[in-house]
């Protein structure tokens, strides 16, 4: 099992940040589109809590974000071009979770998101998902990559709904994860992904981690990625 970094190492650098994405071998990201058809790496849909500026992603532009300087040290919020060149550079595989599609985004954004993946030459390198809603336009634009699934509260994780996503892995709550579950997904040429969640209280960080580890998934989304490979070993 191997730790997927949320958000880049965002203890060490600022959260997606080029640093924070290309700390480790497996990190986490979350691409928007601003007001003016660029993409850019921002978790919240507003940039207050992670940069010096204010404003709706959707409603700000791309000459007024790349001014703005992250916190607490001070970076710069990376365009997606930026992010995948790096990416391509450092070796790192970056899954991508595609923010608020069908408020923001339009089909034709997507595409090109999409396009400049290829472009890179990373489409064994860059997972793409989000949402239920971003799911049907990912498969019909981006069919040749990799995609992840994030199943709903009601759909069932089997081979035959892997296979029906053409996902190469299902992300899911550590709570409903089986080792049923894993053997289906890995059955169906995908990998079993573990989402974060809140630790039971009467459990240490190792023993959730153990629990977890029990069920067989590949990977699990962490905000301690150094200290889960360290136990990982």
């Amino acid at each position: 099992m191997y730790p997927i970094a949320h958000r880049g190492d965002h203890v060490n650098y600022d959260e997606n940040t080029i640093r924070a994405i290309t700390a480790l071998r497996h990190t986490e990201t979350d691409l928007r589109v601003t007001k003016d058809g660029h993409f850019v790496l921002m978790h919240d849909a507003n940039v207050r809590r992670t940069t010096n500026g204010e404003g709706r992603v959707e409603d700000l532009t791309w000459r007024y974000i790349r001014t703005l300087r992250t916190e607490p040290h001070g970076g710069r919020v990376p365009s997606w071009t930026k992010a995948l060149r790096a990416i391509r550079d450092s070796g790192t595989t970056l899954t991508t979770e595609i923010k608020s599609y069908g408020a923001t985004w339009t089909r034709r954004e997507l595409r090109q998101a999409v396009r400049q993946v290829r472009k890179m030459g990373l489409r064994n390198r860059v997972y793409l998902g989000g949402y239920a809603g971003a799911y049907p336009p990912l498969q019909e634009v981006a069919s040749d990559m990799q995609l992840y699934w994030r199943p709903g509260p009601r759909e069932r994780v089997t081979a035959r709904t892997v296979r029906g996503h053409d996902a190469a892995a299902a992300l899911v709550l550590p709570r409903v994860l089986t080792r049923k579950m894993s053997r289906r997904v890995n059955r169906a040429g995908a990998e079993m992904w573990v989402r974060r969640s809140k630790k039971p209280s009467d459990l240490t960080i190792k023993q959730y981690w153990s629990q977890i580890a029990s069920r067989h998934p590949q990977g699990l989304y962490t905000d301690t990625p150094y200290s889960f490979r360290k136990w990982c070993g």
